[in-house]
């Protein structure tokens, strides 16, 4: 499965363990690369309209979201409303992208399965091809009613 990035690797020496938080949401490891680029917040004010959207809703409808009601226009250091939005939005992204690789790992895992089960199978003309002589048991078995 290719994880490249998804997780935080740091090596914490008082315990001799690695952290495995999802690499952008780890408060303690990651720095925002992001963030720091942006001289305002962006963050799109449709999604605080307070309805629930689902993460294809979230970028369905990207530019008109955009287009319709806007972004917060404020200087990024100053807003705290939004405060470190697109660190929990990369989040989510890269939680859906780690629930995806699962169900990915999973069809293989089914796909490998079914391969398996197939080929033990056999096909037609092996199993026209063989026969069984009820006889020859018949005659070892005391118990078997002829």
């Amino acid at each position: 499965m290719f994880t490249h990035n998804l997780f935080c690797e740091a090596y914490n020496k008082a315990n001799n363990t690695y952290c495995k938080r999802v690499r952008v949401i780890c408060a303690e490891h990651y720095k925002g690369e992001l963030e720091n680029e942006l001289q305002v917040c962006a963050y799109p004010k449709a999604w605080s309209a307070g309805k629930s959207l689902t993460f294809a809703e979230m970028f369905e409808h990207g530019a008109d979201l955009l287009k319709d009601q806007g972004f917060c226009c404020a200087p990024r250091k100053d807003c705290v409303q939004h405060h470190r939005w697109i660190q929990a939005l990369v989040g989510t992204i890269e939680c859906e992208r780690m629930n995806l690789l699962t169900r990915l790992d999973e069809l293989l895992e089914r796909r490998k399965t079914v391969s398996v089960g197939c080929s033990t199978r056999g096909d037609v003309i092996s199993l026209l091809n063989f026969v069984v002589s009820f006889r020859s048991i018949s005659k070892l078995d005391p118990f078997c009613i002829e």
